[in-house]
């Protein structure tokens, strides 16, 4: 059994968080901390701990508990980022939470974003496996990444990097602000459970985790997006 090399921690006081699991899947419950008040869902093996949503995270946590995960999925389906062209429809977000949870082999996954209103986000997903930029990226990788490290990439989106990297032999980690990008990481490129996080990351909002060894960090495509950047 390999060693954790990383932990979780509450985006607002940096408490090591607890998992508590709901039902009989281990991929849905809620993380919490010693003397806080606030619970952080896990919903398909996806923790939820954006600082800048909370009222979302215990409305989500609210469904968990009460194993009305098709609601909990469909609520953090629609929750998008600030470049995002338009909201999608709540009801089109059900259907895909129901679709999902039932594994639905026929789910393909330019239909997800298409119904997500992804805009031109999903043709560039659909072809970034070709695309220069992601090319570029795998260049920067085997310059700079350590092949003996674990790795972070924050801003993953859909997973294609995360997906080069560990059919390499890398251990790796996800970070993204929008939840649907992190389903598309873990059932269409196999980013295991627990290893994908939905967070914010700057100056002023420092990713919730702690890394327990040496560890390399990747950001590429959304780099320009994060604001306050660390010197």
């Amino acid at each position: 059994m390999s060693v954790p090399w990383f932990r979780l921690l509450d985006p607002i006081t940096r408490k090591p968080l607890r998992f508590n699991a709901v039902g009989d899947s281990a991929e849905f419950g809620y993380w919490s901390a010693d003397d806080c008040l606030y619970r952080w869902p896990m919903v398909l093996g996806i923790s939820f701990l954006r600082s800048d949503r909370l009222k979302l995270a215990e409305e989500v946590s609210a469904f968990v508990l009460k194993q009305d995960f098709v609601n909990a999925i469909a609520l953090l389906l629609q929750d998008t980022d600030d470049f995002a062209p338009s909201t999608p429809q709540f009801s089109d977000c059900l259907q895909i939470a129901e679709r999902l949870l039932a594994n639905d082999k026929e789910l393909l996954p330019y239909e997800i974003m298409t119904a997500l209103q992804y805009g031109p986000v999903a043709r560039y997903f659909a072809v970034r496996g070709s695309a220069p930029t992601f090319f570029s990226g795998l260049g920067l990788l085997k310059l700079g990444v350590l092949p003996d490290r674990p790795l972070v990439e924050v801003g993953c989106g859909a997973g294609h990097f995360l997906y080069w990297l560990s059919t390499r032999g890398i251990d790796v980690l996800g970070t993204d602000s929008v939840f649907s990008k992190l389903c598309l990481a873990n059932r269409f490129f196999g980013v295991k459970a627990g290893h994908l996080i939905c967070a914010v990351a700057g100056k002023e909002a420092l990713l919730p985790l702690e890394t327990l060894q040496a560890t390399n960090i990747f950001c590429h495509d959304v780099f320009y997006f994060i604001q306050n950047k660390l010197k």
